[in-house]
């Protein structure tokens, strides 16, 4: 973007939220608590997935599988995830890259399990966002689908990682889903690094600002 965090206001943008991130995860439940159709193609997604994940549990019995057997590729399904947690932040950080980030952050909060890829003080807008939102879903995903061709044999973990993967995408699909519920203002976004916050600037008018904040 051609502005610069200075010239936010004097363009016509307001702040209409600051996050913390340590507050991540209420401020994900909020979003998700006034559903739109990213949301909810999110939670039906999960929902697919609970459900194919069970009938392959299910045939997995019927074809005689040993119990031990269909736990190990459930049990090696979530675990895949862990491995796959910095190719999914990587993939974020490269986006950042590619809108022009000079440089990007990672950060881990294991007590609150989530992960970021930032980029201190870069602004992104609508555009930008949404495939620094969903690459990383998109991507791993995609993979996984293939690889369920490739490797029939291990269906069930596959399948169980790609449920695991797409439930750890729910940040990234409510902060999405926050840009499409304020599309028509357009919405920017930041990061500030180092004091762990993320600053929301819309162009409202200030009697909107309460309103907006409460979104």
């Amino acid at each position: 973007m051609d502005l610069k965090i200075e010239e936010l206001e004097n363009n016509g943008y307001h702040l209409i939220e600051e996050l913390q991130h340590d507050e991540l995860i209420p401020f994900v439940q909020r979003i998700f608590r006034s559903p739109n159709w990213i949301t909810k193609t999110y939670i039906w997604l999960n929902i697919i997935l609970i459900i194919g994940l069970l009938a392959l549990i299910v045939v997995a019995i019927l074809d005689g599988k040993s119990f031990g057997s269909i736990i190990g590729q459930v049990s090696w399904g979530i675990l895949l995830l862990l491995p796959i947690i910095p190719i999914h932040e990587g993939l974020h950080g490269a986006v950042y890259k590619y809108l022009g980030a000079p440089k990007v952050h990672y950060t881990a909060n294991f007590k609150r399990f989530y992960f970021t890829a930032q980029a201190d003080r870069f602004l992104v807008d609508k555009n930008g966002f949404y495939p620094l939102a969903f690459t990383p879903f998109l991507v791993i995903n995609s993979a996984a689908i293939v690889l369920m061709f490739i490797f029939p044999e291990y269906l069930l973990l596959l399948c169980t990682f790609l449920f695991s993967h797409t439930t750890a995408c729910g940040g990234d699909f409510a902060l999405a889903a926050y840009f499409y519920n304020k599309r028509d203002t357009g919405l920017i976004t930041y990061d500030d690094v180092p004091n762990k916050r993320t600053f929301f600037y819309a162009r409202v008018k200030s009697d909107e600002l309460k309103v907006m904040s409460d979104e």
